[in-house]
């Protein structure tokens, strides 16, 4: 086509946009992947993300009896991950949404999504830090910290040039790892954190 001589047509490109926003469709019956599970910090219950579907089971239970069977999102879960005191899970999903679960009650407590140049990054994985307040979330090629309690991010980390694809935090919260698909892990200093403000000096240290 463009070989053949085709001319720029500046009006087309300058034309409005007709076409409408797009609107996601349930997931198919048939795509139920398990993509993400956790145990309990007790050893207790099993979560499950299959598909948008978030199961918590109780593995002292005969038939281990499902205690929370709920949509968690649009799109597929790709992590679940429990806090330190067993009362909340981090359900984090390909629509760009950390969504934040409370189990007494079986209540969605919070939605935080991270957006980078106003669109929605994947959250592959998730993890709490000790204290179980901060939550992090691997935001496609980012690194965000968030309050879960309070709902509001906290830090965002640039330097990996693929999706993060896993995060550990080490035991004493000090420390935070992350791996991507650009082939490289990433250690960041959180004790460079001042808590007054939650900024960074730097962007992040390999």
């Amino acid at each position: 086509w463009i070989t053949a001589g085709a001319g720029w047509d500046q009006a087309a490109l300058e034309a409005p946009n007709t076409r409408g926003s797009v609107q996601l469709a349930a997931l198919p019956e048939t795509y139920q992947p398990v993509l993400a599970l956790a145990l309990s910090p007790d050893g207790n219950r099993l979560a499950i993300g299959r598909g948008n579907r978030l199961f918590v089971h109780d593995l002292q239970a005969t038939n281990f009896t499902v205690l929370l069977a709920t949509n968690a999102a649009i799109d597929a879960l790709r992590s679940v991950a429990w806090s330190p005191d067993g009362q909340r899970l981090a359900v984090g999903a390909k629509d760009g949404t950390l969504r934040i679960w409370d189990l007494p009650t079986q209540r969605l407590a919070r939605t935080l999504v991270g957006q980078a140049e106003g669109q929605a990054q994947w959250v592959n994985d998730a993890v709490w830090l000790p204290g179980g307040r901060i939550a992090a979330a691997g935001n496609d090629l980012t690194v965000r910290l968030w309050d879960a309690e309070a709902g509001r991010s906290l830090a965002v980390f640039h330097g990996h040039t693929g999706s993060v694809t896993s995060i550990a935090a080490s035991p004493d919260g000090r420390r935070l790892f992350t791996g991507a698909g650009d082939g490289t892990l990433r250690a960041w200093d959180l004790e460079a954190l001042d808590p007054r403000r939650w900024t960074w000096p730097l962007e992040g240290s390999a």
